[in-house]
């Protein structure tokens, strides 16, 4: 009976957290706050031969909200999913540029199946000279034994929340 119980208790205790893993790009300066901020809009992701539509979008807003605190304007343009497909008109309205991409979008019924989210991004972000300043690949997994079903958007709060904290180099 201890044993099973201890095994139950690793199982919840290891089974029930979120993980993260960062690849950030550090060898840079940082970037100035109080910026306009344009931000593209991915192509959806999928996952297989589903292609979960809107995660693009829903990409660029947690964004949008990730950079709420550093940027003095930060826009959502059209979808646009490399800096060329950015007139030099557009560019040159902004200060930075933030190209998102979804590497991996994978949205399972964690609760009843036991396996877990996945998502994985790659942020860019560019000046107004088309210089690449910033990047980084993020990626989340959810906990694996979970009482509710989560969407992959919500493993993005935490990774864009240190990865732009780095870009702007804000100490605690």
């Amino acid at each position: 009976m201890r044993k099973f119980l201890f095994i139950l208790v690793a199982v919840v205790f290891c089974g029930c957290t979120s993980t993260y893993k960062y690849d950030l790009d550090d060898n840079t300066p940082s970037l100035e706050q109080n910026k306009s901020i344009a931000i593209a809009v991915s192509d959806d992701g999928s996952y297989g031969s589903d292609v979960y539509t809107g995660s693009g979008r829903t990409l660029s807003n947690e964004i949008k909200l990730a950079l709420k605190p550093y940027a003095n304007r930060a826009t959502i343009l059209r979808n646009m999913s490399v800096l060329d497909d950015f007139s030099d008109e557009e560019i040159e309205k902004y200060d930075y540029i933030v190209i998102p991409e979804i590497i991996h979008w994978e949205d399972r019924a964690t609760a009843w199946s036991g396996i877990p989210d996945k998502v994985e991004i790659s942020v860019e972000i560019y000046n107004s000279q088309r210089e690449l300043l910033k990047s980084a690949i993020l990626q989340g997994k959810s906990a694996s034994m979970t009482l509710s079903t989560n969407d992959p958007s919500e493993l993005l709060k935490k990774p864009l929340e240190i990865f732009f904290k780095s870009a702007f180099e804000v100490s605690e």
